[in-house]
């Protein structure tokens, strides 16, 4: 059964959902945090929960928790081990749900429980799009458990996301246009392909990614160990199927995996700044269905696409408003949190040096391309021997040598 895998939030470059967490708290879950969750979150950032300390929690730090024969634990000896294991991600989810609720307040829209229930219903059914609905709540638990995050934080990221959801579908109201929808219907009901691919940022890491393919590694395995798609490899490099007008893939990308046969890997291909290595699993025919028919469902699907992007742009404002705000007290959760700085400047700065890499051996493989193309050129008269073989003129298509 082939799964997708959720957006992982990120908060100016720090995940608020990361696999630093230990463990999940395997309950059902729910669209709204329950008043469980809310304990685990609250206590784990450091703070009483918005129901007030007494109302779930019971008292200080002083207060039982627990007892095992005549021995006690108390909140207070809870609350540190909670903090190391989880403080810092549920703090900064809560830090952004704060927010994210101001500025639906500012905006003068307001979120209900039943929009968290449908926020949660979308989120679910785009992760798991390809599987049945009555095993995705199985598919959820199992994909949270596999990333280590708890329930309190998806529950955090659903209100979060459902809060960003109404503050941004008034500004598509009537913007999706006749055409916009055609489009839409293009690339959702054209021919597609369902690849699989390993992102890597310079020649070498293709390389040790084609000697364990050769060695006989399985690509899915390959792919889940070295891509640096944080997205696609976890799950064995899988990307969502595409038609050749999906805008969402680079021209070149889209050739390339379309070229290929099933089963086959293709030659590196350079998009959006990183070299590719694709495998082609599937193609899927096109349906055979009428405009009129889906072009509602069409439109609704274009609408949510949409939304998201707005979404993603708000919460990337939102983060730079948290990271410029937020002074945090607690000295442990400080600590975690100037780590968690530092690594993703020190991993924006790689990816920055991955992609000047990435430049200069296109940059090279062109040289090398034209080299071979004046060469080939110049062979051709007097049957004189290829520019690229030792001690032979480098002559330019069409031009003599002297």
């Amino acid at each position: 059964m082939r799964r997708t895998v959720v957006v992982v939030l990120v908060l100016t470059g720090i995940p608020l959902l990361c696999a630093g967490c230990a463990g999940s708290d395997g309950g059902a879950g729910g669209g709204v945090p329950g008043a469980d969750r809310a304990v685990a979150a609250s206590a784990a950032a450091g703070r009483a929960p918005a129901t007030g300390p007494s109302a779930v929690v019971g008292g200080g730090p002083e207060t039982v928790v627990a007892r095992m024969g005549s021995q006690t634990i108390t909140l207070g000896e809870l609350e540190e081990p909670l903090i190391k294991a989880y403080g810092l991600n549920v703090l900064l989810n809560l830090v952004q749900l704060d927010l994210v609720k101001q500025a639906a307040k500012d905006a003068g829209v307001t979120v209900t429980p039943e929009d968290v229930r449908q926020e949660r219903e979308m989120m679910v059914g785009r992760m798991f799009r390809e599987a049945e609905k009555s095993d995705y709540e199985q598919l959820l638990d199992q994909f949270l458990a596999r990333e280590h995050i708890t329930r309190a934080e998806f529950d955090l990221v659903l209100e979060t996301n459902a809060n960003l959801r109404k503050i941004a579908e008034p500004q598509l109201r009537d913007k999706v246009t006749e055409e916009n929808v055609q489009e839409g219907f293009r690339v959702q009901y054209g021919e597609k392909v369902l690849v699989h691919h390993v992102q890597c940022a310079n020649q070498q890491e293709i390389a040790a990614v084609q000697r364990r393919l050769a060695a006989g590694e399985s690509f899915e395995k390959v792919a889940t160990e070295l891509s640096r798609n944080q997205i696609s490899g976890p799950i064995g490099g899988e990307l969502p199927a595409f038609t050749r007008a999906d805008t969402r893939f680079g021209q070149a990308f889209k050739e390339m995996a379309f070229g290929l046969k099933v089963g086959e890997i293709s030659e590196p291909v350079e998009w959006n700044g990183s070299l590719h290595l694709i495998k082609l699993v599937q193609r899927i025919e096109p349906k055979a269905v009428k405009y009129e028919d889906v072009k509602d469902s069409v439109k609704r699907e274009l609408v949510d696409q949409w939304t998201q992007q707005i979404v993603r742009q708000l919460r990337a404002k939102i983060g730079q408003q948290a990271l410029a705000a937020l002074r945090i007290e607690n000295p442990e959760l400080k600590r975690q949190f100037e780590e968690k700085v530092a690594k993703s400047r020190a991993a924006a700065q790689g990816q920055v040096q991955g992609r000047d890499e990435v430049k200069k051996e296109i940059e090279r493989r062109e040289r090398e391309a034209a080299k071979e193309d004046a060469g080939a050129a110049g062979a051709t008269e007097a049957g004189r021997p290829p520019a690229t073989m030792p001690g032979a003129a480098v002559v330019a298509p069409g031009n003599p040598a002297k």
